[in-house]
């Protein structure tokens, strides 16, 4: 069973679009609705007389390398877009690690009760926080 679409149709049979329609509408073809695009269906390929299939096949194998084509273009683009998402997290992660590093190598140097002077400094005495609750 051949789905052709309407423009297919009139292309292999050497009519116009509109008389497909016609027909359609007539109910003299079969036609089915498919993703809002009406395509003809038939048992076999019709023929204008002269048996050139061969025309129709072209101009659907150029369709279809159209579609494909764009296809490709739409992935490469998708492609393009999640490399440059990985490279900024990468570097985000680089950026992570060396400041991580720095602080650990400062934490290294420093003696211990530099280290807990640094702890009050930071986060408050804890001495002090008891008499501000009495």
């Amino acid at each position: 069973m051949h789905k052709l679409t309407v423009a297919e149709y009139a292309r292999l049979v050497n009519i116009s679009e509109a008389t497909v329609r016609r027909k359609v509408k007539s109910g003299e073809l079969n036609s089915e609705l498919i993703d809002g695009v009406t395509h003809i269906v038939s048992e076999r390929l019709p023929t204008d007389g002269q048996g050139d299939n061969q025309s129709l096949l072209v101009a659907h194998l150029q369709d279809e390398i159209e579609r494909q084509q764009s296809e490709i273009e739409y992935l490469r683009n998708e492609l393009s877009e999640s490399r440059q998402r990985s490279d900024t997290i990468i570097l985000q992660l680089t950026k992570q690690v060396e400041t991580q590093t720095f602080a650990l190598e400062d934490l290294r140097t420093r003696s211990f009760w530099r280290r807990i002077k640094m702890a009050f400094i930071r986060f408050g005495s804890p001495l002090a926080t008891e008499q501000k609750e009495v």
